[in-house]
């Protein structure tokens, strides 16, 4: 266990929720060892817009990483948790997010398959 979480006592992260304006991936770097120790849920916001003007980073290269690290990455689709898992899905994930979503969306990445 690190200094950091010894000195805060936490057992365990069941959850880490995301939301730094284009910056997810150093946060994602930073928890690097607790998600690897842990296995929480990551809630992220996808911000399109917030990824290219603050960061000059490629929202496909997060999403790249995310579906690459997790198991398991769903988006919300007509209500319902969808999976992402192939490239054509991922494709369309990007297309709506750009396009129909204003460049923000609610990504969950899980070790666990849901539904």
């Amino acid at each position: 266990m690190d200094i950091e979480r010894a000195s805060r006592a936490l057992a365990r992260v069941d959850l880490i929720k995301i939301d730094v304006e284009g910056f997810e991936i150093d946060v994602l770097e930073g928890a690097r060892d607790t998600i690897a120790a842990d296995r929480p849920y990551v809630a992220i916001e996808f911000n399109s817009f917030t990824m290219i003007a603050f960061r000059n980073l490629n929202p496909r290269t997060l999403l790249e990483k995310l579906t690459r690290e997790f198991p398991y990455v769903y988006h919300r689709k007509d209500g319902a948790l969808a999976r992402l898992s192939t490239a054509a899905e991922q494709f369309r994930f990007l297309r709506d997010n750009l396009i129909d979503h204003g460049c923000v969306d609610d990504l969950l990445c899980s070790w666990l398959e849901i539904g």
